[in-house]
């Protein structure tokens, strides 16, 4: 399914004509969330590299009054926006539709040599695009992924946005396939993309799915491209603790469910491992081939047949055992190693407090008590 054309948004300036830019933006919005937004414009505006453009696609729903008062909202927040990034600014408007629609759209009218993705209610810092840069000077044609920081966030009861006042550094410094074959662990903010992927390449933002979006677009690059890591914290992804995000929005079900989806077109598809990626798949592969190996073991052992509990246990709950039990003597030994240590400080500690408590109650000690109490040695007794 793809998107129908979009169309200008009257509410936003069109931006000025010239050479191509290096990143463009694609900001997905509902209006919902302007204070955010209009902070997520903020940061684009002070980037140290401003060779940007952005492309603010306004997320419409069924309802032509609650577009209406979004589209407001929306105005509002460009018309007070710094006038650099203003002016960079593209208004575009995206069919209902679920959450890979937005995307496409800014996707389809980008213009940049590279493409970036930031949300309305993620930051971006100000080395976000001059990080992006540099991993593309570095590696032509590669995803660039810098690294991400998870902040949470939460709806007051009076619609107001509360943001957590500290950041955590939840995500992997580096891209791990094997990892990212279970679970998206790489924030959409964090990742540039080449639009040659989109332009020719055949990548495309899934709208079938209702949640994930991000992560089976992230699978289709891997498999097409190397990713070039940027040593590099450049951006913010809010985690909301409330309905406000895109589980909420869609439920668990509909995760479960598009987490299906996403597999299975990732099973029908030939992936296209980096190098780099490689031993770690390798690895991986082996650990799970040896945990399948003791489960299996195990599970070959227990269906033998029933035994009474004066039987002997079966062979590999045995090997186990006998491996903790050594593992637990030696901490053992270990533990009676400390306590000698111990006992040894201690008697050489009450030694040497019963050779100063003598030293204290000497003549000379007392005869002397004047003098170092002059020099401001401590106590004189």
């Amino acid at each position: 399914m793809s998107s129908p054309a979009p169309h200008p948004d009257p509410a936003s300036p069109n931006a000025p004509a010239g050479a191509p830019p290096f990143l463009t933006v694609v900001m997905r919005t509902q209006g919902r969330r302007p204070r955010l937004l209009a902070d997520a414009l903020a940061g684009l505006s002070a980037q140290t590299d401003p060779d940007v453009e952005v492309c603010l696609v306004r997320h419409d729903g069924p309802d032509p009054a609650a577009n209406a008062e979004a589209a407001a909202a929306v105005a509002d927040v460009l018309d007070a926006a710094p006038s650099t990034v203003r002016a960079r600014t593209r208004g575009l408007v995206a069919p209902p539709g679920r959450r890979g629609v937005p995307l496409n759209v800014g996707i389809d009218a980008a213009t940049g040599a590279y493409v970036a993705f930031l949300d309305d209610d993620d930051a971006a810092r100000t080395d976000w695009v001059a990080a992006f840069r540099r991993g593309a000077a570095a590696a032509p044609g590669a995803l660039v992924r810098a690294r991400a920081v998870a902040q949470h966030a939460h709806v007051e009861p009076d619609g107001t946005h509360r943001l957590a006042e500290r950041t955590e550094a939840v995500y992997r410094a580096r891209f791990d396939l094997l990892d990212h074959l279970f679970e998206n662990r790489t924030p959409i903010c964090a990742v540039a993309w080449p639009a040659a992927l989109f332009r020719e390449g055949g990548v495309r933002v899934d709208e079938e799915l209702g949640a994930l979006e991000d992560w089976d677009l992230l699978l289709q690059a891997v498999g097409r491209v190397p990713v070039h890591e940027v040593d590099a914290a450049t951006s913010v992804y809010r985690w909301w603790t409330d309905d406000s995000g895109s589980k909420g929005a869609e439920q668990e079900a509909g995760w479960e469910q598009a987490r299906r989806r996403v597999l299975a077109r990732l099973a029908e598809r030939s992936l296209v491992v980096p190098p780099t990626a490689l031993p770690g798949l390798l690895d991986g592969a082996g650990e799970l081939s040896e945990f399948r190996r003791f489960a299996g073991e195990l599970r070959g052992d227990a269906l033998a047949g029933p035994f009474a509990p004066d039987d002997p246990p079966p062979a590999v709950v045995r090997r186990e055992f006998e491996r903790l039990h050594r593992r637990m003597a030696e901490l053992l030994g270990d533990i009676g190693e400390l306590r000698v240590e111990l006992a040894a400080a201690q008697a050489a500690r009450a030694e040497a407090d019963a050779a100063l408590a003598a030293v204290r109650r000497s003549v000379s000690w007392r005869v002397t008590a004047p003098l170092r109490a002059v020099a401001g040695e401590g106590s004189t007794r």
